[in-house]
């Protein structure tokens, strides 16, 4: 067991050989560990209460936003560094963090870039121009959608500024990161699989049986079992300062 500093409260960080949880509050970091393939990510939170409601036959459950920002920018920090490192050219990337748009996230960072040429090779030492640094920021938005009943963050255009005539070496250094098959999107996908142990569907049931029970006219339990049927039909978005979960439950 190891136990991980957070800016508010203290944390524990257990680690079995099928699941890793982190426990966080809104705002606050825990220091991420990388997961192999087969081990499931689970965020707990407290106090999470998302809110739920039934209208016109669709029953919506939101979270706000910000519980999902800690974890997030604690994968942001543990996957800045350098991204380049060759003969000819390095990419250090900073100062990342996560904001919400409609629709999904945006995330924002920093970047210094260098570059030298090679000028040949005196007495067996090679000789290089001296570096030259540029630096600038770029955003990486991503949408959010449901894809085979788990949530799913999918990378957009990025946007660099100021990177004149490197553009193309910075952008190809950073798509590699974000990208479907990028650690960073990688990383966020898999955050977003659990919440407080719990998946989309089982989410779902818990946060609202009562209200479709109520709007129905029917029994929690079967509230539930009808909840449990629309698991292939269940849509998010994220609007308004929270994850929106829906599903048509008539």
């Amino acid at each position: 067991m190891m136990k991980v500093s957070l800016k508010r409260t203290a944390a524990i960080v257990s680690i079995t050989a099928t699941s890793l949880f982190y426990v966080v509050s809104p705002g606050s970091a825990a220091s991420p560990i990388t997961p192999t393939p087969n081990q499931l990510i689970a965020v707990t939170i407290p106090n999470l209460r998302p809110e739920a409601s039934v209208n016109n036959g669709v029953l919506q459950v939101a979270i706000p936003v910000s519980f999902l920002e800690g974890p997030i920018n604690s994968i942001l920090r543990a996957n800045g560094g350098r991204y380049k490192d060759t003969d000819y050219q390095r990419l250090d990337v900073n100062d990342m963090r996560v904001s919400f748009a409609e629709g999904g996230l945006v995330v924002n960072g920093n970047w210094r870039f260098q570059a030298r040429e090679y000028l040949g090779s005196v007495f067996g030492r090679k000789k290089y121009t001296p570096w030259v640094s540029v630096s600038g920021s770029f955003s990486q938005p991503f949408s959010v959608k449901v894809k085979n009943g788990r949530l799913f963050a999918e990378a957009g255009k990025t946007d660099i500024r100021g990177a004149n005539k490197w553009y193309g070496d910075i952008v190809d250094a950073l798509i590699s990161r974000f990208r479907v098959n990028g650690a960073v999107n990688q990383r966020i996908n898999q955050e977003l699989q659990s919440f407080n142990g719990m998946n989309l569907q089982q989410l779902l049931v818990k946060t609202g049986s009562d209200s479709v029970a109520k709007a129905l006219g029917i029994s929690s339990n079967d509230a539930s079992q009808l909840i449990g049927s629309r698991t292939g039909n269940i849509n998010a978005n994220i609007t308004g300062g929270s994850l929106k979960l829906s599903v048509a439950v008539r």
